[in-house]
Formats: structure tokens, C-alpha cells, sequence
């Protein structure tokens, strides 16, 4: 299902410049989902254990991170569905599967922006992690420069593999 612009104008409305628009953030999360996805089917079954260095995840544990971080903002925060654990523990999985995975809660995150109100869109909320207070707005933009950071991380572990990333699409 589409947003279509009208509907985006009310549902936004007359929020500051400083608030990212539901339509400016569709259009950048469509594309940041085609560019991990593609990402995802560029490395090869058998790299998906891959790690350049023993401290940091593996290219599917970074995957698996991206689901993790989209789910609890999702959940815990634009939802704010504070009760239980958002969490999803890491499990090895096949690369479809995780793909699966990846586009679900990307879709996830869509449909909570179907749920919420312009109002929702300032109101604050604790961000534990970072010891600040943060809009839901605050938020989308986190889920943007968070998935951003780890995809810029994967390019990494495709070139070592001598894999030609994907082309940006991010704007």
C-alpha cells in the first residue's frame, strides 16, 4: 500500500522543517531497503559467516543487528509498546531467511507510520541509550543513520571479498 501525497499533506501537516515528513521518509526507507537487499543477495551463502577481524559481527550478525535495531525502535519507541522485550535474539539463518527477515520488519516499520498521528510525531520519550529525550521524529531519523552506519559497514565486507557493492541510493 502507497501513501498518496494528499494523504501525506494531512497527515504531516505544518510541522517544522526540522521534522522529517512521512513522504521524506518513505522514500528514503523504499531505498534503503532495495539497497540492503541488494546488498544482502550480492555476498555469496557461504559469506555470510565472513568478519574481517574476530571483535566485530559477522556480515549476517550485522544483518541481524539492522532487524534487532529497526524492531525495538519500532516497537519500543514509535509504538511505544513498552511492556515485554522487543528483542530479537540472534539466530543463525539461512540467507533467505534473513532476507525475509530484513524486508518484514522493514515493512513492519511502514505500517506504523500508517498508525500514527501528526501529533504522535513530537512527542518525547526517553532514549535510554543515548541519555537523552527523543521525538518520534527524532527517532525515524535514528532508524535511518543507524541502518546507514551498518550498511556502510557491509560495503566493507564486500569489497574485501572482492564484491562489488551495490550504488548508493540513499537520498
Amino acid at each position: 500500500m502507497r501513501i498518496t501525497p494528499l494523504l501525506l499533506f494531512l497527515f504531516f501537516g505544518l510541522y517544522s522543517q526540522a521534522q522529517i515528513t512521512s513522504k521524506d521518509f518513505l522514500d528514503k526507507w523504499d531505498r534503503m531497503e532495495a539497497y540492503l537487499i541488494e546488498m544482502s543477495e550480492s555476498m555469496p551463502d557461504s559469506l555470510y559467516s565472513f568478519k574481517p577481524v574476530d571483535e566485530i559481527f559477522t556480515f549476517d550478525q550485522q544483518l541481524h543487528h539492522i532487524v534487532n535495531h529497526l524492531n525495538v525502535i519500532d516497537k519500543s519507541y514509535l509504538l511505544s509498546r513498552q511492556t515485554g522485550n522487543s528483542r530479537i535474539e540472534y539466530v543463525t539463518m539461512s540467507k533467505l531467511e534473513r532476507i525475509a527477515q530484513l524486508q518484514s520488519v522493514f515493512q513492519d516499520v511502514r505500517e506504523t507510520l500508517y498508525l500514527l498521528h501528526p501529533d504522535d510525531m513530537t512527542q518525547m520519550q526517553d532514549f535510554k541509550p543515548s541519555g537523552k529525550m527523543l521525538s518520534k521524529s527524532d527517532f525515524l531519523y535514528l532508524l535511518l543513520h543507524h541502518t546507514t552506519h551498518h550498511a556502510g559497514q557491509m560495503v566493507v565486507y564486500l569489497r574485501l571479498n572482492g564484491i562489488k557493492p551495490p550504488r548508493y541510493v540513499g537520498w
